[in-house]
């Protein structure tokens, strides 16, 4: 059986896309309704509030504003090494998603992907 990973659209749910492995739930796109409730108010600009999410495997970031409608036609598409190409490059995402693989094309889950820790140091190599 070949393994692939789905872009599922659940309408005003957003998106979620498949580990190739299990096929559980890897990543998903979409509004963080109400995200801070009354402190959402005080701290972010009447435009900057329910953003449109990026929810990863190592932690979520929002897609900018001005890429939104993109992002999400290449979603609808299902192409996955197109979206990551178009993350990386336009929406401030260092190496896209972080769940995507560029040797395979596919998608996996935190249990699948294998991650590690990188700690840097501010005051160079000690």
């Amino acid at each position: 059986m070949d393994k692939r990973s789905e872009i599922l659209n659940q309408g005003l749910k957003g998106f979620i896309v498949t580990c190739a492995e299990c096929g559980k739930k890897a990543v998903g796109f979409g509004r963080l309704k109400k995200i801070g409730g009354f402190m959402d108010e005080v701290f972010q600009s009447e435009a900057d509030r329910n953003p449109f999410l990026f929810q990863g495997i190592t932690g979520s970031q929002a897609i900018p504003r001005e890429h939104v409608t993109s992002v999400v036609s290449l979603l609808k598409v299902g192409d996955l090494r197109d979206l990551n190409n178009y993350m990386t490059a336009n929406c401030k995402f260092t190496k896209g998603t972080d769940a995507y693989c560029y040797q395979c094309n596919l998608v996996y889950c935190h249990e699948h992907y294998k991650t590690y820790v990188i700690y840097v140091s501010r005051h160079g190599n000690r």
